[in-house]
């Protein structure tokens, strides 16, 4: 693999120089921008790991999406938090889930029980994870995905994970 070291250092550079659009994810502003250069994972097929984004609301995973390849230019499938397929997609996938959902991996447990304890005390986050070769990678935890501005179709759903998240209903503020 031949690296091209000029774009390299050209794109963290416009990385390290960027900052976070006002009024979103804005409690990251006052983060200095940092890179951290990870481990490569490889793989045996040219195409990325699949990701794998659970959802947690207060402790629990409620349903997680698996995302194949580059993310939204191939079919995402959506489960419940037992692993049974949701027929739902996000409204900016680029490619609506018409296929199949794929049968889920043995890890798949393993993960829900990871992404629980990283997301202790935490209201609501989305912890995720790739699979490659058996094997369980941490990718990233997010209380923002797609910057707060995510829906999901059928627009119902959106209404039915909204139950989900009880903390108003324990605010001090919202108490008389």
């Amino acid at each position: 693999m031949k690296v091209n070291e000029g774009f390299i250092k050209e794109k963290s550079a416009e990385w390290l120089r960027s900052i976070y659009a006002p009024g979103k994810e804005y409690c990251y502003a006052a983060i200095p921008p940092k890179l951290i250069v990870e481990k490569y994972i490889q793989m045996k097929s040219e195409v990325a790991p699949s990701d794998y984004r659970f959802y947690i609301f207060h402790g629990e995973v409620k349903f997680f999406r698996i995302a194949r390849g580059a993310s939204n230019n191939y079919p995402n499938f959506a489960f419940n938090e037992l692993g049974k397929p949701l027929y739902v997609s996000a409204r900016h996938d680029d490619v609506q889930n018409q296929a199949r959902h794929p049968k889920l991996p043995k890890q798949y447990k393993k993960m829900i029980k990871l992404a629980e304890t990283l997301s202790v005390g935490v209201d609501f986050v989305r912890v995720d994870f790739y699979l490659t070769g058996g094997q369980i990678y941490f990718s990233e935890i997010t209380n923002y995905p797609l910057g707060g501005n995510i829906e999901f179709l059928p627009e119902t759903f959106n209404k039915q994970i909204s139950l989900f998240w009880t903390i108003f209903d324990t605010c001090s503020f919202n108490k008389s």
